[in-house]
């Protein structure tokens, strides 16, 4: 298994990411949800601005995919930008709600006791 896998449901954004191909990444297409790949073979997952996907699917998928003592780099923007610049009449229902491939790009930042329970129920089952 490569030391590096990449994966976006964008394949213009990965497209982006082809120098790293070249130095033995991997670059797959698919979702953040339900990534289909092996269970337990991560050291260390990195979601940079994971707003659009940040809900209980999300984060059991992350718990699934983690080794044990693995850890998860977890970023999303700042409320203010979100409300400026994602979907206006998403901030209340993250498009990971329906679990399918969505094109729009939604936002969902609950607050920081929101966010700790969300984690720690997904991570306890």
């Amino acid at each position: 298994m490569p030391r590096l896998t990449l994966l976006d449901q964008s394949s213009q954004m990965l497209a982006h990411s082809q120098e790293w191909e070249r130095k033995g990444a991997r670059l797959l297409v698919g979702n953040a949800w339900r990534t289909e790949l092996p269970a337990a073979s991560f050291e260390l997952v990195v979601a940079a601005l994971g707003d659009p996907y940040n809900c209980v699917i999300f984060w059991h998928e992350v718990a699934r995919l983690l080794e044990w003592g693995g850890v998860c780099l977890f970023t999303t923007p700042a409320p203010e930008w979100a409300t400026r610049f994602r979907r206006p009449d998403s901030q209340s229902t993250p498009n990971c709600d329906r679990g399918r491939h969505h094109s729009a790009c939604t936002s969902n930042i609950p607050s920081l006791d929101q966010q700790i329970r969300m984690i720690t129920t997904a991570a306890s089952t």
